[in-house]
């Protein structure tokens, strides 16, 4: 790889960042050296998320917004009004069924040393050296 090891140069780290302003990348992460940082940037994407998709109907609707025009907008696109709400509905509902599967998946399988190492259990730490 042209960028093995570079994590702290700029083109690696925009080559992270693009993805992230479509898709939580962060949560497909498994590597038990990386997994806690992922999951710690994970948590922020979401609330980032969670915040914009709050914040800017909030922001549209507290503006004074012509109320004539934007019942016009929303009549005349309300197909596409419709499909944007399920989505919404959709990706929240994804997310916490990905989410509470991965956690569940993590607590009852012991993948790696590093795991069995930070849970402080021996029996889990047994399993891992035997494979």
């Amino acid at each position: 790889c042209v960028f093995g090891g570079a994590e702290s140069s700029f083109v690696v780290r925009l080559l992270c960042t693009v993805p992230c302003f479509f898709a939580n990348i962060f949560l497909f992460i498994d590597s038990p050296y990386k997994c806690r940082a992922a999951r710690r940037l994970s948590w922020w994407l979401t609330a980032r998320n969670l915040v914009v998709m709050l914040a800017l109907p909030t922001l549209i609707l507290t503006t004074d917004p012509d109320w004539e025009e934007l019942t016009d907008n929303f009549q005349g696109h309300s197909v596409v009004c419709a499909f944007c709400a399920l989505n919404i509905v959709a990706y929240w509902c994804l997310y916490l069924f990905f989410t509470c599967c991965q956690r569940r998946s993590r607590s009852l399988y012991v993948a790696d040393l590093y795991t069995a190492c930070e849970r402080g259990s021996v029996a889990a730490l047994r399993t891992a050296i035997r494979g």
